[in-house]
């Protein structure tokens, strides 16, 4: 297996690619290496137990695995990073942070559900269709 600080820096190279991909208008591709970035960092985040010495360690892994989600457009998934990143016990300052996350990614699907009436969120490989519904 894995060790945490493993799986992190090998989402940290994949990361670094997905921005120069995204800044170079790549963005199908940079999407595609933001998914495989989140998939590493959340791993990493997964291994360690809810415990106050593991802090902030832990929440700050879970804010990056949501930061990463959130540019892979996968937002029921950053939603997710969040909420465990809350769990346990964060720092007032990483809460904060994983909170205004929480709003970005608010922003973020609420754009997307107006441009397009739907939100797709890949999990497993596989894309699931949100339909919102139409007034």
């Amino acid at each position: 297996m894995k060790s945490v600080k493993s799986l992190h820096n090998s989402a940290l190279e994949i990361a670094e690619l997905a921005f120069t991909l995204k800044k170079e208008g790549m963005t199908d591709r940079s999407i595609e290496e933001f998914y495989k970035a989140y998939e590493l960092e959340k791993k990493a985040a997964d291994l360690i137990p809810i415990d106050k010495k593991n802090e902030p360690s832990r929440s700050i892994l879970y804010r990056s695995a949501g930061s990463l989600a959130l540019n892979a457009n996968l937002f029921i998934e950053a939603e997710k990073m969040v909420a465990n990143g809350l769990l346990g016990y964060p720092p007032e300052e990483i809460a904060e942070e994983l909170r205004a996350l929480f709003d970005q990614i608010k922003l973020e699907k609420g754009m997307l559900k107006r441009r397009t009436g739907r939100i797709k969120n890949k999990k497993s490989g596989t894309t699931k269709e949100q339909e919102t519904p139409k007034h």
